[in-house]
């Protein structure tokens, strides 16, 4: 009923107040099949340059999780968002929506994908050294999967000189994403695979000095599952 009276109203309603309430039916569960009109009557009414910046992260997230009718949205939700330039978003909201927009890049022109990055940047950059661990992984793992820019060189100095305070899975994913989205030459991705030594050498020093893997805290050593990952970000 609710998806109804949208599309009954749609047509007059401004973007500003339509969005809220596509949101909300969206994390209501609402049928592909009854949102693809009304997410069609609020693409038509781009750009959203007076949508709030929650409902553009939730649209965002939502084009993000499906390919349809929700992906109908992400160029214009993504192009506003970065229109915005991001001053008034918290940081943690600017790497879940990055996270967003790199799921659905394919979606994304050029132009956009440029000006989410710079936006973005302006924002995260001067605060990288106040990001939590988990963000500053998700960020790097979201920037890396657009390639070179501004915001992944920053990000990926940052994650090097975080690399001892890491725990063993965030380490692994932060290998990851430098080995997606840096040259093999990088200087970041360098210190890390040094560091990888380091730390493989202490590991197994631990394992001998406690008598074998039973020994050692499991949080302190590599499952082979995270083995594999981390031989397979590293391969050539």
């Amino acid at each position: 009923p609710l998806a109804l009276a949208l599309l009954e109203r749609g047509p007059s309603a401004s973007a500003k107040s339509l969005a809220p309430a596509v949101v909300m039916l969206i994390e209501k569960g609402a049928a592909s099949d009854v949102m693809a009109p009304v997410m069609e009557c609020l693409v038509a009414k781009a750009p959203f340059s007076d949508v709030a910046s929650d409902d553009l992260l939730g649209l965002a997230l939502a084009a993000a999780k499906s390919p349809e009718p929700f992906s109908l949205a992400f160029e214009p939700v993504l192009g506003a968002a970065a229109a915005t330039k991001l001053e008034k978003w918290e940081a943690a909201d600017v790497v879940r929506l990055l996270l967003a927009a790199v799921k659905g890049k394919g979606a994304l022109t050029a132009d956009t994908q440029a000006s989410l990055l710079s936006a973005a940047s302006d924002v995260l950059a001067p605060q990288m050294g106040e990001l939590a661990a988990v963000d500053l992984v998700k960020l790097l793992l979201a920037v890396s999967g657009f390639g070179a820019s501004a915001l992944l060189e920053s990000t990926a100095k940052e994650a090097v000189i975080r690399l001892a305070d890491l725990s063993l899975t965030h380490l692994l994913l932060v290998t990851q994403g430098l080995a997606q989205g840096l040259d093999p030459t990088h200087t970041c991705l360098q210190q890390a695979l040094e560091f990888w030594t380091s730390k493989l050498k202490a590991m197994a020093a631990a394992q001998v000095a406690a008598g074998g893997p039973k020994g050692v805290d499991a949080s302190r050593q590599l499952t082979v599952e995270q083995i594999v990952k981390l031989v397979v970000a590293l391969a050539p």
